[in-house]
C-alpha cells in the first residue's frame, strides 16, 4: 500500500470520526461545515461547500485560522 493510501485511509477515518461527534467540531473539515450551516439564515440559502484533499493531514495548522477567516468573509454575503 502506498504512503498516499495510507494518508488517505486515515484522513477519511478522521472525518468519519468527526463526523459523528457533532459537538466536537474542532476538525478542519467540520469547522467549515459548520460555518457554512450557521450563514444559511443570513444568506437566505444553504451555501455548498466542497472540499477535497486530506485536509487533516496535509493543510499546516498555522494556514487553519486563515482559511476559516477568509470563508467567514465570504460567507457575510
Amino acid at each position: 500500500m502506498s504512503r498516499y493510501t495510507i494518508k488517505l485511509i486515515r484522513s477519511t477515518i478522521f472525518g468519519l470520526q468527526q463526523r459523528d461527534r457533532p459537538s466536537r467540531r474542532t476538525g478542519l473539515r467540520s469547522q467549515p461545515v459548520a460555518l457554512s450551516e450557521e450563514s444559511t439564515e443570513v444568506l437566505g440559502f444553504v451555501p455548498a461547500l466542497r472540499m477535497t484533499g486530506l485536509l487533516a493531514t496535509d493543510v499546516l495548522a498555522q494556514h487553519t485560522d486563515h482559511l476559516l477567516a477568509v470563508l467567514r468573509e465570504a460567507l457575510r454575503g
